[in-house]
């Protein structure tokens, strides 16, 4: 099953509230757990120390969640998402979360493949204002659940926090959870541009080259027509096109015959029998046949 992936977002022309004249406030943090081993634990809280000096402080953390990967075809969304926020000690925390529902599928779009379908209104707006009292010293505690995905040995669980204000501009350093034990493969197909139905052509992808040697399971979805009602396939939909092996800089590939013309979707799969590496799968790619 195709796991749920939640996008968040924060605007910079939020409300901000303004510090005192003269005010000073001190970030440190600390985060539990530590380390991060697969995908369990599957939350990890950050306490973010605050002190102010002889004025009260009041402001807003910013939050930008952290991604995947640089490209959104190896794996869209993000692998962690805020769930709350609390305020240990003397202050107040005014936290709102507004949820930018997805808007209905349109009635025909033909094919649309999971973690490519469209949002109606914007997505997840998350703000959390604080005031702190003068010489104070508090603690935001911050849960983020983890995306069940298995970690990339690369990825950084941690959002990016800053605190904002009238005289506060300041970025909000989060210990690293370091990643231990087996993690996933970064893998994606290369996008072409349309195909002919007919011909032969091929399909290229690529994964980390410590794969060399290993099996890529190819999946393929389709066709649908343009004019055809909006369907949006789950896992158990897709079909084996091929099974290939990665080369030695990490390519594969194989070729591919449409007999019709329409819209296809592919991902990559790889069923985890290296060592160290878990069953993974890259995100499906649009294949169009005219």
């Amino acid at each position: 099953m195709w796991r749920r992936v939640i996008r968040l977002s924060v605007t910079a022309a939020a409300l901000l509230f303004a510090p005192a004249a003269g005010a000073e406030v001190r970030f440190d943090a600390e985060t539990t757990p530590p380390q991060i081993r697969s995908s369990s634990p599957d939350e990890v809280t950050y306490r973010i120390r605050i002190q102010t000096d002889a004025a009260p402080a009041e402001f807003r953390i910013a939050e930008e969640p952290p991604t995947w990967a640089t490209r959104a075809d190896v794996r869209p969304g993000t692998p962690a998402r805020h769930i709350g926020s609390e305020l240990e000690g003397p202050g107040r925390l005014i936290f709102a979360t507004v949820h930018g529902d997805p808007g209905p599928l349109p009635a025909r779009a033909g094919l649309i493949l999971p973690g490519n379908v469209p949002i109606g209104s914007g997505p997840m707006i998350t703000d959390q204002r604080l005031s702190i009292p003068a010489h104070s010293s508090s603690t935001l505690v911050s849960r983020w659940t983890l995306s069940q995905h298995p970690p990339f040995s690369f990825t950084d669980y941690r959002p990016v926090l800053r605190a904002e204000g009238t005289g506060i501009s300041q970025r909000i350093m989060l210990p690293k959870p370091r990643i231990v034990g087996p993690t996933g493969v970064p893998l994606r197909l290369l996008r072409d541009g349309p195909r002919r139905a007919g011909r032969t052509q091929r399909i290229r992808g690529r994964t980390d080259p410590q794969l060399a040697g290993q099996t890529i399971v190819l999946r393929l979805f389709g066709p649908v027509s343009w004019d055809d009602p909006t369907v949006v396939p789950k896992t158990q939909d897709f079909r084996t096109l091929a099974r290939v092996k990665v080369n030695r800089l990490g390519y594969y590939d194989v070729d591919w015959k449409p007999r019709h013309g329409g819209q296809y979707g592919a991902y990559p799969s790889f069923l985890g029998k290296a060592a160290f590496r878990l069953r993974d799968h890259g995100c499906p790619i649009p294949l169009k046949v005219r």
